[in-house]
């Protein structure tokens, strides 16, 4: 045996203070026996002294540190007076299935007992260990016992020959200190000050989608997500804490990897009112995570596009160690539901109604018009959804692979989606490339790119009355005994033989797609200057281009019996350079600082061309090379830019005390240059309970939050808003001339949002069950709007700041995550209440009608009908 020193005793439970990093054994018992005088005893062929070890632990009880230590390499000690023996595990297991029962106590990294612990063998034998944390197990000594709680990292213990066994448990990072984005950077989730809504999609939680903001339907509370049509690829309406603006954007800021992206595919408008949703372009499987920026304090570092929020989307990475490969296919199946509740009318009862109205009339008004009869005794009654409507089939296919090395790491993916829609003809297909790469050329440098190429082919149906022949509404309109043929085999047509246009011959007789191709990129440099500070320059760029072809033959409703091809052309660009320097240090245990500067210019540059030919020899003939002539002709180009300045300190005292604020200058192109910069400030406060010195329950968190910020918004107004804009193409005695179009406001300003939150964060039985609830008021002013004007001005409208709104709510999330052996229950829980009304108009109006059926009222809801009793 070998004896490495002689010393007097200590206490068993003394504590010990080890750091110790991919040292060897024999660093780690000396370092012991230094600190407890304890000296070690064991055999040569215990272990290799040598064998590399990691501890990093202050104040910890000896057991505590040993167990960390010899568990993992297969030893077990036992203390007697002044030495700690090791003896390898196998010299003292019993034999096989003999049973023995053992006593033990689970702890954390504080020594606090974890009630409630899952001590777990294979077989089922188990129990829990009771409010001091101990428990007793009859076990098979062949087996490991298995310590678990949600929390902590699982632990196997295998058992020795002492009947008494003091288990550790290591708290789990990603459960305890998850890492929240946040714009510009990252914090754990216990140091967060303001209202994130957080979304990881996995396994056990995620659904097939098509768009990345699908994926948040119902996850988050205070996020409203609904779907404008069942089209597939057709825009959402995607709103945080209820409308946020008039007619200036209620659409979120989307951030993909740190890059700022316009949520749009790109479609040119022609095609109606059935716009696209620009998230299609995106693979979901790729998301590694979601945090929804829900209050002002979170937003403000965007500035002058976080009036609705910003929803940030991080991609996955690879990691070190071998490659991984993971192939994903699935289908499903969808159809309309409850078409059986939709009772149509039979040819008698049509008849027998409208008959009864004709009798009616008669009588009114003394006249002797006819009843009518059935004009096709004996014919069966068409179905006409039956006609249009299908069982639609989606199939998607996604392979993966990822890895990395000490330096580098990569993630690459491929995709393929086929999603039909429930009406004939409808379908998207898209393919998807992503590529995430980052490596470490120096210590002190390191680069990454990420990229994103998608192409789609849309083929598309009328859905809306603006297109005219909108499938659904005009499969219910027809009358019972119509059919959609002649007996001759033409199409019926609307008007003649039927009483609205044929559904089934506009489906025919039209190609209508749209041909998509994005590509969203970023190029980084991360220098790390010292260890507290590092400087990160970003250039990156969305560009997206699109092909829209609508097409009517001769024998479409709208095709004028010679055919008719609508072609649009439209490009997007966006290039974005920014450059972030940021500061973190600690200062010994108690106080630790964060501050980040930025600043970032953006441009964005919009070019589209668009055609109508008419007169086609052929239905072959789709391009507008061969059509007899042209009408409405047009191109158009705009583009904008925004410069930012941005900045965020963070100060934590003792994990307990939280303070943050931020602020960012935005200058838009798009507003008169006395009014191009916008100023957005933020402070946010958080308390966390569970770190105060006095406070004796550690198994529950406790944090109170507090949060005031300011936020901006410009969308929904043209590149040249503030400008009176001229147009061509005007006839002036036979002369081309110019045309004032718009009459543009030099007044214009920013439309800006305050908004003030108080939350508390409950967390019980070290997150087995989570509670959130915020409280919130926001009130949004100089809100811009394309208001009426008389006609008799030359213009019908023009964009104004025409007053303000406030906007509150109550927010509520529950979450439990629990586990007892194999089995596991995760599930969430959340609500909201969010009340809207106008509080101001320009001019003190009391009302500003917007329609026929909508109005603008003081002291009601945006959106509110207006309409005669």
């Amino acid at each position: 045996m070998i004896l490495l020193s002689t010393t007097e005793a200590l206490a068993q439970k003394g504590n010990v203070s080890v750091n110790i990093n991919n040292g060897t054994v024999k660093t780690f018992i000396k370092e012991i026996e230094k600190q407890t005088r304890y000296t070690f005893v064991y055999r040569n062929n215990v272990l290799n002294d040598q064998s590399k070890v990691t501890v990093n632990c202050k104040n910890k009880p000896l057991d505590q540190v040993l167990s960390q230590v010899f568990t993992p390499l297969n030893v077990s000690y036992s203390l007697n007076n002044n030495t700690i023996v090791l003896v390898k595990q196998e010299v003292q297991q019993q034999k096989k299935n003999e049973k023995k029962t053992i006593k033990g106590t689970v702890t954390d990294g504080k020594g606090e007992p974890i009630i409630g612990a899952n001590v777990i063998q294979e077989g089922g034998i188990g129990t829990i260990t009771d409010v001091e944390g101990n428990f007793t197990v009859t076990a098979d000594l062949s087996k490991p016992l298995e310590i678990s709680y949600i929390g902590y990292k699982k632990k196997s213990i295998r058992i020795g020959a002492s009947p008494t066994i003091n288990i550790a448990l290591e708290e789990d990072a990603h459960v305890m200190d998850e890492v929240i984005v946040i714009g510009y950077g990252s914090k754990t989730k216990r140091d967060v000050t303001s209202s994130i809504g957080t979304y990881k999609p996995g396994e056990v939680n995620v659904r097939q989608v098509l768009g990345v903001d699908e994926l948040l339907q119902g996850r988050v509370s205070g996020v409203n997500i609904t779907s404008a049509s069942g089209v597939p690829g057709s825009k959402n309406r995607v709103s945080i804490r209820g409308i946020g603006s008039i007619t200036a954007g209620n659409e979120p800021l989307y951030v993909i990897d740190g890059v700022p992206i316009n949520n749009t595919s790109g479609d040119t408008g022609a095609w109606g009112a059935q716009s696209m949703n620009g998230l299609n372009d995106f693979n979901p499987s790729d998301v590694e995570s979601i945090q929804i920026l829900k209050d002002a304090a979170s937003a403000a570092i965007y500035g002058s596009r976080a009036t609705n929020g910003v929803i940030l989307i991080t991609t996955k990475k690879g990691s070190k160690g071998q490659a991984k490969v993971n192939i994903d296919t699935n289908v499903s199946f969808s159809n309309l539901t409850r078409t059986d509740k939709l009772d149509m009318t039979d040819t008698d009862l049509f008849l027998e109604v409208l008959n009864e109205a004709i009798d009616n009339y008669n009588l009114q008004t003394n006249s002797t018009q006819a009843r009518i009869d059935n004009p096709a005794p004996g014919k069966a009654q068409t179905n006409w959804l039956d006609l249009v409507l299908r069982t639609a089939v989606t199939y998607t296919t996604t392979a993966s692979v990822s890895g990395g090395t000490d330096k580098t790491n990569y993630y690459l993916s491929a995709n393929y989606k086929h999603n039909e829609g429930v009406i004939i003809n409808n379908q998207l297909k898209r393919y998807n490339l992503k590529v995430n790469l980052d490596t470490e050329i120096k210590k002190w440098l390191k680069v990454g790119t990420a990229l994103n190429l998608s192409y789609s082919r849309n083929n598309r149906v009328p859905t809306g009355y603006n297109i005219g022949t909108s499938v659904i509404t005009r499969a219910i309109e027809q009358r019972p005994w119509d059919s959609p043929y002649r007996p001759d085999g033409e199409y019926a047509v609307g008007g003649q033989e039927l009483a609205n246009h044929n559904p089934i011959q506009a489906l025919n007789e039209e190609d209508v797609y749209i041909d998509n191709y994005r590509a969203l990129g970023s190029l980084y440099m991360l220098f790390n200057i010292t260890k507290d500070l590092n400087f990160k320059t970003t250039l990156g760029e969305d560009f997206n281009y699109t092909e829209e072809h609508i097409y009517y033959t001769a024998d479409h409703p709208y095709g004028n019996k010679v055919g008719k091809l609508i072609d649009g052309r439209k490009s997007y660009a966006s290039t974005l350079w920014e450059n972030v320097l940021t500061y973190k240090h600690s200062f010994e245990e108690d106080f630790s600082l964060d501050v980040m500067l930025g600043h970032s210019i953006q441009k964005d540059v919009t070019s589209s061309a668009a055609q109508t030919g008419i007169g086609f020899p052929s239905p072959s003939f789709d391009v507008n090379s061969v059509a007899a002539e042209y009408s409405d002709i047009s191109t158009g180009l705009s583009s904008f830019l925004l410069q930012s300045f941005f900045g965020r300190l963070s100060l934590n005292y003792k994990n307990r005390y939280l303070l943050t604020g931020t602020m960012r200058a935005d200058g838009s192109s798009k507003f008169i240059s006395s009014n191009r910069y916008g100023y957005f400030p933020s402070v946010s406060a958080g308390w966390n309970l569970g770190e105060e010195s006095w406070w004796k329950y550690p198994q529950t968190d406790v944090k109170f939050r507090a949060s005031w910020g300011c936020t901006g918004n410009q969308g929904g107004i043209g590149s040249y808003a503030y400008q009176a804009l001229a147009g061509g193409g005007y006839n002036y005695n036979g002369e081309n001339g110019l045309g004032l179009t718009t009459a543009g406001n030099r007044d214009l300003k920013w439309e800006k949002a305050q908004q003030a939150d108080v939350g508390v964060d409950l967390s019980f039985f070290r997150g087995a069950i989570t509670f959130t609830a915020d409280a919130f008021i926001k009130d949004t002013k100089d809100l811009l709007y394309q208001k009426p004007t008389p006609a008799t001005s030359g213009y019908t409208s023009q964009v104004c700041n025409i007053g303000s709104m406030r906007n509150k709510g109550l927010e509520f999330t529950l979450g439990a995550n629990l586990s007892k052996g194999s089995f596991s229950w995760h599930s969430d829980f959340n609500i909201s209440f969010i009340r809207n009304k106008l509080t101001a108009l320009l001019d003190n109006n009391e009302i500003l009608t917007t329609s026929s059926m909508h109005a603008l009222k003081v002291g009601e809801p945006i959106g509110s009908f207006y309409m005669i009793k």
